[in-house]
């Protein structure tokens, strides 16, 4: 079975990308509204976004809220973002730490007889998070 990457929630948010959580038909501004709306974003419960850049690499990604935010939602991020390091914006006051929980809890993969994939998303939590704490709740739900 997997176990969790010790990374996995880091307070460490240097080059972090932005998920912007977005409630259902919230205004999306500027050229991420005109992308938003040709890829049919509307905040919807679990849909994601990704948002490229100039580069060909990614600037970020939206992801739907529906119409009340619900942390243990952000469990299905670790799946659906990418590969590298993300930030979570727009949540509430006291959600980060249940999202950066249910994001590790989605993490888990039952990977035994499976070859692994490259590399997981992971998430910055900041200062303010006890990332090693919630990482070994994880890893106990994972057993």
């Amino acid at each position: 079975m997997s176990a969790l990457h010790p990374d996995l929630l880091t307070a460490d948010d240097e080059g972090a990308l932005p998920v912007r959580i977005v409630r259902k038909d919230e205004p999306i501004e500027g050229v991420w509204g005109a992308w938003a709306r040709s890829n049919d974003f509307t905040g919807k419960a679990g849909q994601l976004l990704l948002l490229p850049c100039s580069d060909d690499g990614l600037s970020g990604a939206l992801f739907g809220a529906g119409d009340a935010f619900d942390p243990m939602s952000v469990r299905a991020l670790s799946a659906k973002l990418p590969e590298g390091l993300w930030r979570l914006e727009g949540l509430e006051a006291g959600h980060l730490e249940q999202a950066a929980l249910a994001f590790a809890l989605g993490a888990y993969r039952f990977d035994r007889y499976k070859a692994r994939p490259a590399g997981p998303a992971r998430l910055a939590v900041g200062s303010g998070v006890d990332a090693a704490a919630l990482l070994r709740i994880a890893a106990a739900c994972s057993k």
